[in-house]
């Protein structure tokens, strides 16, 4: 008859030997896990925080496109009320423009 006492103790010191092999794979595991979580996280508020600022930048420009024309047409009525006959010349304040 077998001794199985012998075959239980080497097997319990084969699988103590063993355990930290399985317990620290799966410690990383849920590490890994843990910290793809909190990156998933900060993804998605940099993707928003991207958006918002792409949304800023869509409406400065858009407001830029408008104040364009706006200027331009003051300029130009500024030129228009402006007779280039009648101004007189300041030389010492041309000279110091």
């Amino acid at each position: 008859m077998p001794d199985h006492s012998k075959n239980t103790v080497s097997t319990t010191a084969l699988l103590r030997r063993w355990e930290p092999n399985v317990v620290d794979p799966e410690r990383r595991e849920n590490e890994a896990r843990q910290t793809v979580e909190t990156l998933e996280v900060d993804v998605g508020a940099l993707k928003e925080k991207v958006g918002r600022r792409d949304q800023r930048a869509i409406l400065a420009e858009r407001e830029a496109g408008l104040l364009q024309p706006l200027v331009a047409s003051f300029a130009a009525e500024e030129l228009s009320n402006h007779d280039i006959s009648n101004v007189t010349v300041n030389e010492p304040k041309t000279q110091r423009i």
